[in-house]
């Protein structure tokens, strides 16, 4: 079954691909925002039954793009980062396995790139052990004709 942890190294690894010159900061990490920098943050984890047993499970992110405080970061540069990041998290490595990402969208907000996508997966809860039958008793009579 894959994490929540599985989750954000996934991502996190994927971005790093992506962006191998900008570092990558998580949550937790103790960096701050300053630029040039991607912020990783796990906005929300959500949990649907289907049918018995059976849930899906939905991680949504938000990635930040911080650019360079030295440097003001043109509306093309945050573009050409957003688009990259639709083509790029598409599909992620997590927990073994592959996850494709959905509702991608991104906006430019007082100098910075909010991105954020959905990771959505089926999860297949373990089966409650009940008591089993230790002992079993039958009676039976022979009717004649």
């Amino acid at each position: 079954m894959i994490t929540v942890n599985d989750m954000r190294i996934g991502v996190v690894s994927a971005l790093e691909r992506l962006f191998p010159d900008v570092p990558v900061n998580s949550e937790g990490s103790g960096q701050g925002t300053r630029g040039p920098c991607l912020h990783v943050e796990l906005a929300s984890v959500s949990q649907v039954r289907i049918f018995g047993r059976r849930y899906k499970r939905t991680h949504s992110f938000v990635i930040r793009y911080v650019p360079g405080e030295s440097t003001q970061a043109s509306n093309d540069e945050f573009h050409g980062k957003g688009e990259r990041l639709c083509e790029g998290m598409e599909l992620i490595e997590a927990g073994g396995g592959l996850c494709r990402g959905s509702d991608m969208k991104y906006e430019i907000a007082e100098g910075v790139l909010h991105f954020s996508v959905n990771y959505g997966f089926h999860v297949m809860r373990e089966q409650a052990q009940g008591t089993k039958m230790r002992h079993l008793e039958q009676e039976g009579t022979v009717k004649d004709g």
